[in-house]
């Protein structure tokens, strides 16, 4: 993942801490890693050696995947917090290493990665960051090479509060997590302004007597409803573009070939891309 100033900075280090209590659609599930690792064993199959890697942030269920013997892996974050948390997970690639350093100018030379995977980096990024983040991606992929994302998106029509607040009532979002990308969606004013994390827990407070109705329940515990006690007053903003906004700053570098979503809360809004480079 990556940061945006100070502000960022604590973030990420709340968020490493809160990491266990992260479910889907926050965090990768086994159908994401397995899109991921689709992706990577068809590259394998296709070369006959072990890649060069690059992981975009320190996400563990992607560090440590199905990895064929011999991939020479780098992941990259800017948050020192998010690497000394998370890095390195159990099971990543004997000789794997990781640098502090920026996804738009990343320290690697031109054509030097084979795979690239990620989860969430273009809504973690501004998004007058996100065209530089592909054409960064598609700088560093050699020729045949592939890139694979899951990417946290917003609807083309925007849902209300009310709207939201009848669907918790009638059991129709799955798990707080769920929760918090769909108010994303609706506080977010345009995707190049993104979601104001302190936007995101004053729009949670107006629900508060829906979500009464499912607290301790399975993704309602008391224990994941305070995994939003970090947004309060916090300015740090995720953004959420719609598919058509995303494929606006992937399509001049980058060509899709494949994707799919999961079967867990608002996956429908969490599509996973397979992409090479243009």
């Amino acid at each position: 993942m990556t940061g945006q100033g100070d502000g960022g900075a604590a973030n990420w280090g709340k968020a490493s801490r809160q990491w266990s209590l992260l479910a889907s659609p926050l965090r990768p599930d086994a159908g994401d890693v397995a899109f991921a690792e689709a992706a990577i064993a068809d590259w394998f199959a296709a070369n006959g050696r072990p890649p060069r890697a690059l992981v975009l942030g320190v996400t563990p269920e992607l560090t440590a995947c199905a990895w064929p013997a011999g991939t020479r892996l780098v992941a990259i974050d800017n948050s020192w917090a998010m690497i000394d948390a998370l890095w390195p997970a159990p099971g990543v690639p004997a000789g794997a290493r990781v640098l502090c350093a920026d996804w738009r100018a990343m320290p690697l030379p031109d054509a030097a990665i084979d795979v690239v995977v990620g989860d969430g980096c273009y809504s973690a990024a501004p998004f007058r960051d996100a065209a530089t983040i592909s054409r960064e991606v598609a700088r560093v992929l050699a020729p045949g090479g592939v890139f694979a994302i899951r990417t946290f998106g917003s609807p083309d029509q925007r849902e209300d509060l009310e709207e939201l607040f009848r669907a918790i009532v009638e059991g129709r979002v799955g798990n707080v997590h769920a929760l918090k990308w769909r108010l994303a969606a609706i506080v977010q004013p345009r995707v190049e302004e993104g979601a104001r994390l302190g936007d995101i827990w004053t729009a949670f407070q107006a629900l508060r007597p829906a979500i009464a109705r499912v607290e301790g329940g399975p993704g309602w515990t008391v224990a994941e409803l305070g995994t939003l006690d970090r947004y309060r007053d916090n300015d740090l903003r995720y953004c959420f573009p719609t598919e058509g906004e995303f494929r606006a700053v992937t399509g001049p570098w980058l060509v899709e070939e494949g994707r799919s979503h999961g079967t867990y809360p608002l996956a429908e809004r969490c599509l996973r891309y397979r992409f090479r480079r243009r």
